[in-house]
């Protein structure tokens, strides 16, 4: 559920922003607005989207879940501290990623160059989702372990221990303050790089000329 929430809405937010580019809607926009709350408002648009179908789903099973004699209870009826972790963790994997898609996006005119520039971010999250996938059989193994604290791993693999492993209370907290810390450095640099690359048209923006740009500025 967390990987496809990453992808679909990623893509999602990405989508937006070069559509406002190729339409030059964004023009207008940025002289009302700081580019920056423009991708802040897309990515919490998107997460508080997703967050009310989530809350619907489980809220509308826990009402009537005798209803459907319990079929959907192995997946649905989630204990607290899991739910809670899904919220901790999938929220901040969705925030890391999609202030990256954002910023992927900002860096083409052209929707049909998104999936090119966004490649290299998709393959991350492919690649996390295959690691953590083969390792559900060995939730307290040192590669789940190092997983569980790297900020582009962590909402996958810690969220895996919690269900199904044995942690520490301290290592969610330093897992959870690196993951959201993270979160802050990358917004900030998505913003940097939405601000830059929103008024550049023409060719794609690489990642490297955009971050030698902003380091310029």
């Amino acid at each position: 559920m967390i990987f496809m929430m990453i992808i679909l809405y990623g893509v999602m937010v990405a989508t937006s922003v070069t559509v406002e580019k190729s339409n030059r809607s964004i023009e207008v926009l940025v002289t009302s607005i700081d580019a920056k709350y423009l991708l802040f408002g897309k990515v919490f648009a998107a997460i508080l989207q997703l967050g009310l179908i989530l809350a619907a789903v489980l809220g509308g099973y826990a009402i009537n879940h005798t209803f459907w004699g319990d079929a959907l209870d192995m997946v649905l009826d989630i204990p607290g501290e899991v739910l809670a972790a899904f919220a901790v963790f999938g929220i901040g994997g969705f925030l890391f990623y999609a202030f990256l898609y954002g910023a992927m996006g900002a860096l083409v005119s052209k929707t049909e160059d998104i999936n090119k520039t966004a490649g290299t971010l998709q393959m991350a999250i492919m690649l996390v989702y295959f690691a953590v996938l083969f390792q559900l059989q060995n939730p307290d193994g040192i590669v789940m372990k190092v997983c569980s604290f790297l900020p582009f791993s962590s909402y996958s693999a810690m969220f895996v221990r919690i269900g199904m492993g044995t942690v520490a209370m301290w290592e969610i907290v330093v897992s959870a303050v690196i993951l959201f810390a993270s979160i802050f450095g990358v917004g900030w640099l998505a913003a940097k790089i939405y601000r830059m690359g929103t008024l550049r048209y023409g060719n794609p923006i690489k990642l490297s000329t955009a971050l030698k740009n902003i380091k310029g500025m």
